[in-house]
C-alpha cells in the first residue's frame, strides 16, 4: 500500500499482522475469447478467502457493473 505521494507503507504501518510482505505482485492476463475479453488476475501473496481476496472480488465486481451498464448505452 502508498500514501497519497506514492510513498510505500510498512505493513506495520498498516496494523498488519507480523509477516506480511511489504510489496506485493499483481499479474493481469488478458485473452480474446470468442471476440470477449477474459481477464485473470493473480495477486501474488494474497491467500484466497482473505480479507485482499475479498476487497479485489468487491472491485471488481463494481467494474463488471460498470462494464455491463456502460455497454448497454
Amino acid at each position: 500500500m502508498c500514501d497519497e505521494y506514492g510513498n510505500v507503507l510498512s505493513p506495520a504501518d498498516l496494523s498488519m499482522p507480523d509477516g506480511h510482505p511489504t510489496t506485493t505482485q499483481v499479474i493481469v492476463e488478458l485473452e480474446d475469447v470468442d471476440r470477449r475479453p477474459r481477464m485473470v488476475m493473480t495477486h501474488v501473496g494474497v491467500p484466497e478467502g482473505s480479507p485482499g481476496a475479498a476487497g479485489w472480488m468487491m472491485a471488481l465486481d463494481k467494474l463488471a457493473v460498470r462494464i455491463n451498464t456502460e455497454g448497454r448505452r
